[in-house]
């Protein structure tokens, strides 16, 4: 499977799972509708990194795993794959955001 396959297939999946159009996943990337479809049906086979970006900020994935489906960084298991998304949104949270998840993992540890 090449490159673009596996991230048009990662697109669709992600688009599926967050419950939105290709439109609205456009107007949060801040990128055109076109640029979207285009990543979506197979027609962009050198993906542009700052777009990825985009797209997984709207997506409100990790970037590295739009970057590992466009095949510019190297495959990594699903627990590794798991913990950048954990790390990315993490980092995404106010501080006491933070501080209520660590929170929770400690009493969710304590618990056991």
């Amino acid at each position: 499977m090449d490159e673009t396959h596996d991230l048009a297939d990662f697109l669709h999946q992600a688009l599926a799972e967050a419950g939105i159009s290709q439109s609205e996943l456009a107007r949060r990337a801040g990128v055109s509708k076109q640029v979207v479809s285009d990543y979506l049906r197979r027609k962009r086979t050198n993906p542009d990194p700052k777009v990825l970006v985009a797209l997984a900020q709207a997506l409100r994935l990790a970037p590295e795993a739009l970057y590992r489906a466009a095949g510019l960084l190297p495959d990594i298991s699903m627990d590794e794959a798991q913990w950048e998304t954990f790390r990315a949104n993490l980092e995404r949270l106010k501080p006491e955001g933070r501080r209520r998840i660590l929170k929770v993992i400690e009493l969710e540890i304590e618990m056991q």
